[in-house]
């Protein structure tokens, strides 16, 4: 059979082959998950610390599931199911997420010396002990609402924080990143019922100028990287929740259940006055999961790439050759 043909009977092997090109492989496309950022992402780095520090681990379980900032699975955990992957163990169990409750983006105000985005990537790149990162990894990095939080009023610096983080991973070598926005900070029930009234639209600008901000830079990356960087926006999640609450199913979108004394949190879109419940974090890692085509699509294309390559040398060297 000539080449040319064997490439089409290839192209065609894949639309219609079950498995092949139609989402129902066994395999992702990510060899695992690294994960870096604050208490949104944290599965039990927290928890380990303050148990083997001060022997009450926080926060507590029960009300709070065990290592998580909410009554149940967070978006991460959720985003690996979604992927076929298991969710990373904390870095202190010997895990890849190295995230950690009350971490900013950077030098700054901590809680209790809590490492930042910048430290934490620092740390895992140091556990590798001069190995190479994972070039196949998805590297998820989701960080700076505690820096306004805290007080930080120039949303350049987070941005830039995180965009360094970034930096800092593709110059080794990793390819694929995770980078969520920001949700509309003012709009959480901590900010909402502040008794300042300026607090609530402080908190709304900055998240909006964050993320025109650092939009602009990880463009930027990915055009100096060979990366790719999904950006899956939580802002717009978060706007369209509170524009149809019922429609995603809650209820009480400006209290937390555990203040109102609701631990069954039925309805519900915050579990306290600043973490999502368990159903408000599987909206998160759906939106995330939307972020990244199709395991099938990133497969073809890989397929689609190296056939391309093929045809090239085919047409360099087909004369004075033979079929085959």
């Amino acid at each position: 059979m000539p080449l040319i043909r064997r490439l089409a009977a290839a192209c065609l092997l894949v639309l219609v082959v079950p498995g092949i090109g139609n989402g129902t492989a066994e395999a992702g496309p990510f060899s695992q998950l690294v994960v870096f950022g604050d208490s949104l992402s944290d599965v039990g780095n927290v928890y380990i610390a303050t148990g083997l520090s001060t022997g009450v681990p926080y926060p507590p379980a029960p009300p709070y599931a065990p290592g998580r900032f909410s009554n149940g699975p967070i978006w991460i955990d959720d985003l690996a199911a979604s992927l076929g992957m298991p969710s990373p163990d904390p870095f202190l169990a010997g895990g890849t997420n190295v995230a950690v409750g009350g971490a900013e983006s950077g030098s700054g105000y901590t809680v209790d010396g809590v490492p930042n985005l910048q430290t934490q990537v620092g740390i895992y790149l140091s556990s590798l002990g001069g190995g190479a990162v994972d070039p196949g990894a998805l590297y998820v990095l989701w960080a700076g609402s505690n820096d306004y939080l805290h007080g930080q009023t120039n949303p350049l610096i987070p941005s830039s924080n995180v965009a360094g983080a970034v930096a800092a991973l593709a110059s080794l070598g990793a390819t694929h990143f995770m980078v969520p926005n920001l949700v509309p900070l003012g709009d959480l029930p901590v900010a909402m019922n502040d008794p300042n009234p300026l607090v609530r639209p402080a908190l709304n600008t900055l998240s909006a100028e964050h993320n025109l901000l650092l939009k602009q830079q990880l463009d930027a990356l990915s055009a100096a990287y060979p990366i790719t960087i999904y950006q899956p926006d939580m802002h717009s999640l978060y706007l369209d929740i509170e524009a149809n609450p019922a429609a995603f199913g809650f209820t009480n979108i400006t209290s937390g259940a555990l203040s109102d004394g609701d631990v069954g949190a039925a309805g519900y879109l915050y579990w306290d006055e600043l973490h999502p419940t368990q159903a408000g974090h599987a909206l998160i890692a759906a939106q995330a999961f939307t972020s990244i085509p199709e395991p099938s699509t990133m497969v073809m294309s890989s397929m689609l790439l190296g056939i391309l390559g093929m045809v090239s040398s085919y047409r360099r060297f087909k004369k004075g050759t033979v079929a085959v």
